[in-house]
């Protein structure tokens, strides 16, 4: 009995009956790779760091826009500042 993927080897002749089992066998359903698995801590995880990320580069722009902003006009207006 040989099954799906198994190699013969050493041998000079092989006397064989090929049977068709089809697609439900043990074999078959076996060799399909198992679905992808996420944890619910691994979800929520993932779903932090998208917001995170996503306050972090609202700050940079915000932050960035009003730094041009004050730097050109407030900065000019104030003489203790020196650009």
């Amino acid at each position: 009995l040989l099954l799906r993927g198994c190699k013969l080897r050493n041998t000079d002749w092989v006397l064989a009956c090929v049977v068709f089992t089809g697609h439900e066998s043990k074999i078959q359903k076996n060799s399909s790779q198992a679905p992808h698995k996420k944890s619910a801590l691994e979800k929520q995880t993932n779903r932090l760091m998208l917001i995170i990320f996503s306050l972090q580069l609202i700050c940079c722009v915000v932050g960035g826009t009003w730094g041009t902003i004050f730097e050109g006009s407030i900065a000019l207006e104030e003489g203790y500042l020196d650009t």
